[in-house]
């Protein structure tokens, strides 16, 4: 039965290929005639590749790739502009490489932060940043850049090419006490101004306050509300009961503010980092006092590090163990607390204002001045909307899981980690058997 099988494969391959079995006996002579074995699954594949290379093909994209949206959003500095651009765009051609012209890279412009983008690449490519990819599909991205200004007539100018983008728009902000906008073509607003192309090009005209020739009157602002925007808390305890706790706190404000902070019965603060630096402080009663500023001129943001060193006490075999976080004298809008806490024990949330967070739904990588090592355990909390000090408060117990006890010598019954764990008077210890009460 195979070599009829086979045959009937061929036949039905040759007449789905278009070449009538009849025919080709014709025209090979007898003696000459050739055969071929090929499985179902094969000629089922020449079958399908046959079909799309008779099928019609889809007419072609009338264009490439389009860019959509190209918003950015900026401050002014003492001699530059910082921005942020939102992209969004779309890429029609199918399996073919695909370049997308986005921004000129001049030589006063310089990216800052540059994203990784799935199935696709961002690149100078012949002094344009450029998208390229052949993947078709939407992309959206967020880029980072600084354009420096030069000097033009009383005051400073920045200027930044664009490519063609159905939305193009600049939204810039500024210190109205440093700094005033100059020329017209802008949109202003309570927050600032938005300012569109000319010829895929912006142009940003600026000057000190006081050499200043306003064209426009500004428009009247509230000042900027002194916020605390996210702060994140890394706290290390150890077996025998010291903690460091780092904080770090995102700031949005104006100019120079003071800014307070109550700290927790027992707690001392070892460093303090504004932007990056060692920075001056002052303890009164228990609580820390300091001016912040922006790290440049005109900047209306500052990043401020707490190093903080307390000793909740040795671990028992069980217990429980609270942290409790400064109050800061600025409403706190979000708060990410990770606790690093000894192995050797299991831990459960017990209460307080921090809630469990067990998927680190939200979870930042966090860029510490003062580097620390994160050993053990780690539990990760959050909490919104911050007007008093924060705290958090967990149950531990001895991990059992395989260690038991069976009585005799401390030193002998006792896992090395479990003894570690006991108090130094060996309270806990009795009767063959490991007392598990608080």
């Amino acid at each position: 039965m195979r070599p009829e099988r086979e045959v009937l494969a061929c036949a039905l391959c040759l007449t789905l290929l278009g070449l009538p079995p009849a025919a080709r006996a014709e025209d090979d002579p007898p003696a000459a005639a050739a055969r071929a074995s090929l499985p179902l699954e094969e000629v089922l594949r020449l079958v399908h590749e046959n079909e799309r290379a008779r099928a019609p093909r889809p007419a072609p994209a009338p264009l490439d790739a389009a860019v959509s949206r190209l918003v950015l959003s900026g401050r002014l500095l003492e001699d530059a502009v910082d921005l942020s651009a939102h992209v969004e765009l779309a890429v029609l051609a199918d399996d073919a490489w695909v370049r997308v012209p986005l921004l000129k890279l001049a030589p006063e412009v310089h990216l800052s932060a540059l994203p990784a983008v799935e199935g696709g690449e961002l690149l100078d490519d012949g002094g344009t940043l450029t998208f390229l990819t052949r993947a078709p599909g939407r992309y959206a991205f967020d880029l980072g850049l600084l354009v420096q200004a030069r000097p033009e007539g009383a005051g400073l100018l920045a200027e930044l090419g664009v490519a063609n983008a159905a939305l193009t728009r600049l939204d810039l902000q500024w210190d109205e006490g440093l700094f005033r906008l100059l020329g017209d073509g802008a949109r202003r607003g309570a927050e600032g101004a938005s300012l569109f192309p000319r010829g895929e090009r912006f142009r940003v005209r600026w000057a000190p306050r006081a050499q200043a020739r306003v064209v426009e009157a500004p428009a009247e602002r509230p000042p900027v509300e002194s916020v605390i925007t996210a702060a994140h808390a890394s706290s290390v305890t150890t077996l025998e009961g010291r903690r460091v706790t780092r904080v770090q706190y995102q700031l949005r404000f104006e100019g120079r503010q003071p800014l307070s902070f109550r700290l927790p019965a027992g707690t001392q603060v070892e460093k303090i980092y504004l932007n990056g630096a060692s920075a001056p402080f002052r303890l009164e009663g228990g609580e820390l006092r300091l001016e912040v500023t922006p790290p440049r001129v005109g900047d209306q943001s500052g990043r401020l590090e707490l190093v903080l060193v307390d000793q909740p006490g040795a671990f028992h075999l069980s217990g429980r163990l609270s942290l409790i976080l400064p109050a800061a004298s600025w409403q706190l809008d979000e708060l990410q607390v990770s606790l690093h806490l000894p192995p050797v024990f299991d831990y459960t949330w017990a209460g307080g204002s921090l809630a469990l967070d067990e998927a680190g739904a939200g979870a930042e990588e966090v860029e510490w001045a003062h580097r620390l090592p994160t050993p053990g355990k780690q539990l990760r909390f959050r909490q919104s909307l911050i007007g008093s000090a924060p705290d958090v408060s967990v149950r531990y117990t001895v991990a059992l899981e395989g260690q038991y006890y069976r009585g005799g010598p401390v030193g002998a019954a006792y896992p090395p980690a479990a003894v570690q764990a006991l108090p130094a008077d060996g309270a806990g210890v009795g009767g063959g058997r490991w007392d598990m009460g608080e």
